[in-house]
């Protein structure tokens, strides 16, 4: 059934009707969609740009917070964007049109959609930007303790979230939802699964940040293996390895936390990709298969699969800066492409 069907439908049922208490569902606002499709990309991009700060270690290149070296950071001159300074305060004035962004899509919201989920969302949209920027900050101020810095990031991803819940409902996909073809007991099994695939990316993006803000993220520099061994392995003999190829490229000793927190997430992320191909493999087998949530199923699986290749990437190349930054903002693409497939499984009643 295409977009055009549904949305002529909703609209003869609400003249028959008579009633208006729908009405908001019978056309989809131009302008907000744009506004929230702009802001799930820009936030998107952010985080990318984050990544590139970290992957340069250019977070106290700027070492003041909310001015840039005493000025305006409105105002702090283009021609003193050199170095780590021009990644750290290209990134807070990007923040700062986001989070300028979200107000507008706030207010754009309240102003043209009588729907109580977007309104709420909106809301808690701006409360998160305003949350994201202060850790910003605080991550400045005390100079980048991990505890503040692994937080930032993570609200990130969350923020990345809602965007894509705002876009989701200000879009015709959600009235393509889950197919009249697939049972309740069907949807809420793919729902769960779901779930489960968000939680995993969740603790697979912890892994990941806790890895990064401890320099851990090079521990091992070899790939397949770990430290020359096949099978993950913190001994003596795997550490002495480790080290020898990072005294290769000029690298510090790593220790064994180091190594753990590598293996971690080396480990998490071959967890998450069974996770998800499970996952592909059930909606293309099932009553999902052609659906919106199978289509969501598939633009996550390939997002899955190039941000394995981008992890690899990242080990081969000794951390190369854009590869890393890219893998960050990839991860953050596979767990936007899993709420997708979420959300995809929700009728239109229970949307609206």
């Amino acid at each position: 059934m295409t977009t055009a069907t549904i949305v002529s439908r909703a609209v003869s049922t609400s003249a028959v009707t008579g009633s208006d208490s729908k009405s908001h569902i019978t056309a989809i606002d131009p302008l907000l969609r744009a506004l929230t499709g702009i802001l799930s990309l820009s936030c998107l991009f952010l985080i990318f740009v984050g990544g590139l700060v970290k992957s340069h270690e250019a977070g106290l290149s700027v070492p003041d917070w909310p001015t840039t070296y005493g000025d305006n950071m409105f105002l702090f001159p283009y021609q003193l964007w050199i170095g780590g300074i021009f990644y750290e305060h290209g990134h807070r004035l990007l923040a700062s049109g986001v989070g300028l962004m979200t107000v507008i899509v706030a207010i754009a919201t309240f102003m043209r959609d009588k729907r109580r989920l977007p309104r709420v969302l909106s809301i808690i949209a701006v409360l998160t930007v305003i949350l994201q920027g202060t850790l910003g900050g605080l991550t400045v101020l005390y100079r980048l303790p991990p505890a503040i810095s692994i937080c930032h990031g993570l609200l990130a991803q969350s923020f990345f979230l809602i965007t894509i819940s705002l876009y989701f409902l200000q879009s015709n996909l959600y009235r393509l939802s889950a197919a009249p073809a697939v049972s309740q007991p069907q949807l809420r099994n793919g729902r769960k699964h779901a779930a489960m695939i968000i939680a995993l990316l969740y603790f697979q993006l912890l892994a990941g940040a806790v890895m990064r803000h401890n320099g851990a993220g090079m521990a091992l520099l070899d790939f397949p293996t770990m430290g020359g061994n096949w099978l993950p392995s913190i001994s003596s003999e795997v550490i002495d390895r480790a080290n020898a190829l990072r005294a290769a490229v000029n690298f510090p000793a790593t220790t064994s936390l180091a190594v753990t927190l590598h293996l971690i997430h080396r480990l998490g992320g071959f967890v998450v990709a069974l996770a998800i191909g499970w996952l592909l493999l059930k909606l293309a087998r099932g009553p999902f298969r052609g659906t919106l949530t199978h289509r969501a199923g598939v633009i996550l699986g390939i997002l899955t699969g190039l941000q394995i290749a981008l992890g690899i990437g990242s080990i081969l190349s000794v951390r190369e800066p854009f590869l890393t930054s890219f893998h960050v903002a990839v991860g953050a693409a596979v767990l936007g492409a899993a709420l997708w497939v979420l959300l995809s499984t929700f009728r239109e009643k229970l949307i609206d």
